[in-house]
C-alpha cells in the first residue's frame, strides 16, 4: 500500500492527461494481446497431446496480465510509479506472481476445447460482473479520494486487488494454466506483499509498498 499519493497525478487522472502517458503501453498490450491469444488456444490443445501447458505460452500470458495490473493500478493512482515495459516481474510496487503447475489434466483441457468448462464457471462470472461494478465505482471515487486527501482508500485498494486477482485466477483456470479451481473471492483474502522473486510463486497480486 502506497502511504501518500500524488494530487497532481490524481488532477491529470480526471482531466485526463496521464492517459496520454500511458497510450504506448496499449499499443504495445494490443499487439502481444493479439499473440496471447493464438498461445492460449495453442495452449489447451498442448495439454490435450502432451499433458503439459508450454512454460513459454505461460511466460507470455501471466506477463500480459502482469503488465494489465501495473497499467491498471497506475492509472488508477494506486501507485505513482509509471509501469515499465516488461512481461517480467520487477520491482514495481504493482506485480503479479502465478505458481507453474508442471502436470496439466488432458480430461480439462478437453473439456475446455468442447465449452464444458464455461458452464462451472458461470457462477463466478456472474459474482465477477457484480464485482467488477462495485470495483469500478471504488477506482473513481479513490481517484477523487487522492485529490483531496493525498492518499488512497486501502478500503477501495483491496476491493480492486480482490477484482483483479479473481479475474486473473478464472483466466488461468479457463485457458488451463491451472487445474485448481479459482476460490470465490469471499473465501480469499488480499496477501501480504511478497518476498523477493522465487523459481515458483503463489497466485498473487499486490499495489503499493505493502497490501
Amino acid at each position: 500500500h502506497q502511504e501518500k499519493s500524488s494530487r497532481l497525478w490524481a488532477l491529470l487522472t480526471i482531466i485526463p492527461i496521464k492517459i496520454l502517458a500511458i497510450l504506448p503501453h496499449f499499443f504495445v498490450l494490443m499487439l502481444l494481446g493479439i499473440v496471447a491469444m493464438f498461445a492460449g488456444i495453442l495452449g489447451v490443445f498442448a495439454v490435450v497431446f502432451t499433458g503439459k501447458y508450454p512454460q513459454s505460452f505461460e511466460n507470455l500470458i501471466v506477463g500480459l496480465y502482469r503488465w494489465g495490473w501495473r497499467i491498471g493500478a497506475y492509472f488508477s493512482c494506486m501507485t505513482d510509479k509509471y509501469p515499465p515495459f516488461t512481461l517480467k516481474s520487477t520491482d514495481h510496487p504493482a506485480d503479479l506472481a502465478f505458481q507453474h503447475q508442471e502436470k496439466s489434466s488432458r480430461l480439462w483441457a478437453l473439456l475446455t476445447i468442447f465449452g464444458i468448462k464455461m458452464i462451472v464457471l458461470i457462477p463466478h462470472m456472474i459474482i465477477l460482473m457484480c464485482l467488477g461494478i462495485v470495483a469500478e465505482i471504488a477506482v473513481f471515487i479513490g481517484i477523487f479520494v487522492v485529490l483531496f486527501a493525498g492518499k488512497y482508500p486501502q478500503s477501495f485498494e483491496k476491493v480492486i486487488i480482490a477484482y483483479a486477482k479473481y479475474t486473473f485466477r478464472i483466466n488461468t483456470y479457463f485457458w488451463c494454466l491451472t487445474d485448481k479451481y479459482p476460490p470465490f473471492p469471499w473465501k480469499d483474502e488480499v496477501p501480504e506483499a511478497p518476498q523477493a522473486p522465487k523459481a515458483q510463486e503463489d497466485s498473487s497480486i499486490k499495489a503499493g509498498e505493502s497490501v
